[in-house]
């Protein structure tokens, strides 16, 4: 029986794509000056949880993604690369 392998560059950009989420996570959170505990509390996950977000180690779906940019203030639009060079995604805070 063959065995199904990820592909290794697939899995590279997903690193990178989770990577970016995190660092925009953790970005918003700065801009607001609250601490890890205090947006972990107001986005009601756990501290480790949103630490892990923000190294792009804690591998979230999209709806707790999506909960937690609301409950922080801010959306993510993820806009693909349109050249190999291109950097994968692209992080906007379409917030006033």
């Amino acid at each position: 029986m063959k065995e199904n392998h990820p592909d290794p560059q697939a899995l590279e950009h997903l690193h990178q794509l989770h990577a970016a989420i995190g660092s925009s996570v953790k970005q918003l959170r700065q801009s607001h000056g609250w601490t890890l505990e205090e947006a972990a509390a107001i986005a009601g996950i756990t501290t480790k949880k949103l630490a892990a977000i923000e190294r792009g180690t804690f591998y979230h779906n999209t709806a707790t993604l999506s909960r937690l940019l609301e409950r922080l203030g801010g959306r993510l639009a993820v806009i693909p690369a349109t050249s190999p060079d291109a950097p994968l995604c692209s992080f906007l805070d379409p917030t006033p």
